[in-house]
């Protein structure tokens, strides 16, 4: 009931800004003289109806619409009072607020169905824009270009080259790779003198622009670049955490072929916000690998089961790899850590602010591992 009550407020406040401005409500309802005649209705329902339903409303749809106009009319003498209530109607219907998929008979492949060009344009629409169609897809769906291959590709290349693909996409990564995190970000400054509150923003700040660049810059790359691409751009905070010269903030850096950083998994915010406050956590690193690059949703620990590393045991210092090793020997424990630790092992060599290291606690670091049978 909550959620119906503010998608009425906020239909309602849609409605009151077209009808309460002048240029806005006179380009959707181009009246003479500012009569709301019945044909100049029905226009202006066929008009904005197409762009807030996302397809073309039926005869029955809009001469339902003209009617309950002509229904308030009678009750209120406010000129455009009777016409916000309707829009507020269109904006509170299913066909808005959902998208409707019914599809039609494929002509190609009888006895098979395929969505329509108004229903694709919606969907390519709400994929690279993250929102609803605009007047050039929808003008191209009324031509039946969006059910064929030509047509869709052209009409896709065309939704990226507008902004809003960038801010979409970088908006969906943001979401899907959790970048959020490092808004928050905490590392111990004692170990980590370089850690600052505006470290975290740098680090989300750097891995949003190697998307952009794999995905944009001349006229975008593959995909897969995003897990070996040389190229980045950095500021003063992570050229001293990569301990490398630049000429200025944000400017573009290129590693070198033989440079152990490549693609996201590599940067400074990965493998910071996959790690403890002081120290590394394979077991996080590996299990945000399986989880986002291999779609592997590793369960949670059973209950009563430690998921903390044992207290250092021994003559002498161990190094994490040590540690997890003696973890894993808890049956209970080694199901799920047999399937992370490997792969965040293999990124044992930064440290847990993503800094290169070659030992820990004064000992060698071992980064190799063994992953479907190569080492």
């Amino acid at each position: 009931p909550q959620a119906v009550e503010q998608y009425e407020a906020a239909a309602e406040s849609i409605a009151a800004q077209l009808v309460n401005s002048d240029a806005i409500r006179t380009q959707r309802f181009d009246c003479q003289d500012g009569q709301l005649e019945p044909v100049c209705l029905d226009n202006g329902f066929r008009t904005l109806g197409l762009r807030v339903w996302r397809r073309p409303l039926t005869g029955g749809e809009v001469a339902g619409f003209v009617d309950l106009y002509g229904i308030l009319s009678e009750r209120f003498s406010e000129p455009f009072l009777p016409l916000k209530f309707v829009i507020t109607a269109l904006f509170q219907s299913p066909y808005f607020l959902f998208r409707i998929e019914q599809g039609e008979n494929d002509p190609n492949a009888p006895g098979q169905r395929r969505f329509t060009n108004y229903e694709m344009a919606s969907r390519i629409s709400f994929l690279v824009w993250n929102s609803g169609p605009g007047d050039a897809l929808l003008t191209a769906a009324a031509r039946g270009d969006l059910v064929e291959t030509e047509g869709l590709n052209a009409a896709v290349e065309r939704m990226f080259e507008d902004d809003r693909a960038k801010a979409s996409m970088l908006r969906f990564f943001s979401e899907y790779l959790s970048l959020s995190k490092l808004d928050e970000l905490q590392k111990n400054r004692e170990v980590f003198p370089l850690m600052s509150e505006t470290l975290g923003a740098s680090m989300r700040q750097e891995m949003e622009s190697m998307i952009e660049g794999v995905l944009f810059d001349d006229g975008g790359r593959n995909v897969h670049e995003l897990l070996t691409t040389k190229d980045t751009r950095l500021n003063d905070e992570l050229a001293s955490i990569y301990q490398v010269n630049i000429d200025d903030d944000w400017s573009h850096f290129q590693f070198g072929d033989n440079h152990p950083r490549a693609g996201l998994l590599t940067t400074a915010g990965f493998l910071a916000m996959n790690a403890h406050n002081t120290v590394t956590s394979p077991t996080f690193r590996g299990k945000y690998i399986q989880n986002k690059l291999f779609c592997f949703d590793v369960p949670p620990p059973p209950p009563g089961v430690a998921v903390e590393l044992a207290p250092l045991e021994g003559d002498g210092p161990l190094t994490t790899r040590e540690r997890l090793a003696q973890h894993r020997d808890d049956p209970a424990c080694n199901g799920c850590h047999q399937l992370m630790d490997p792969m965040g092992l293999a990124f044992e060599n930064f440290d847990a602010l993503g800094m290169w290291r070659t030992a820990e606690h004064g000992l060698p670091i071992d980064a190799s591992v063994e992953l479907g049978g190569q080492r």
